[in-house]
């Protein structure tokens, strides 16, 4: 299976992007297409006596390089959905529970359901880098709040669907070294999966859902 990590640092200056990529530069193997993302955290409105064991806290995560799926975390379940209309399963449409138009997340919860959630935070990455070695697919961008630049953001996806745990924790290893020799050490990083059972390897959710869990984790935690 495809295997992700995220890491962060939130004490990165705007030029560490560029000193991170001539550092990897010696195990290119291809530069690929630019990418960005949006990380929002929303916060609940509402009391619900009924559901007060329940987080008033849910994020969003928005992906332009992962088919416009955009996850919706809260309380550890996932919702994914997307902005292609290409996506959507035709039987939906055909039985008329789909019109076969997509409605932007962001937009459902501001215009009708911003009675219970409201907007408190926002971080976008734009012209991000994505970078080919022999293993991996490194994808690197800077997040700016509107307060301004928060910080050094890394995607990893494995290139090999096959990949094991431990050969996939050597390149992130790798990565972190990367990271450590450019003086880029404050850093956190994330490999956890959501929903995951550690006694049967049961996983209830997709690929997708591991990667926003694990961007919360760096970016909130």
């Amino acid at each position: 299976m495809t295997r992700t990590a995220v890491i962060f640092n939130e004490k990165a200056t705007p030029d560490a992007l560029v000193e991170f990529k001539d550092a990897l530069s010696n195990t290119l193997t291809s530069i690929l297409e630019p990418w960005s993302l949006e990380f929002k955290t929303f916060r609940k409105t509402t009391k619900n006596e009924r559901s007060s064991n329940s987080s008033n806290i849910m994020y969003s995560v928005s992906f332009a390089h992962h088919d416009k799926g955009t996850v919706l975390i809260h309380d550890k379940y996932a919702i994914i959905t997307t902005n292609n209309s290409n996506d959507i399963p035709k039987d939906l449409i055909l039985n008329t529970c789909s019109t076969g138009t997509t409605e932007p997340i962001d937009n459902l919860l501001a215009l009708r359901l911003s009675n219970i959630w409201s907007q408190r935070q926002g971080i976008r990455g734009d012209a991000g880098e994505t970078l080919q070695t022999t293993n991996l697919i490194v994808r690197v961008v800077n997040l700016f709040s509107s307060t301004g630049f928060k910080g050094l953001l890394i995607e990893l996806n494995s290139l090999d669907d096959d990949v094991s745990e431990e050969e996939f924790k050597i390149s992130v290893d790798h990565v972190q070294t990367v990271l450590k020799d450019i003086n880029c050490k404050d850093f956190k990083l994330s490999t956890d999966r959501l929903n995951f059972n550690e006694n049967n390897g049961n996983r209830k959710l997709n690929i997708l859902s591991d990667l926003a869990y694990q961007y919360i984790q760096v970016l909130e935690y």
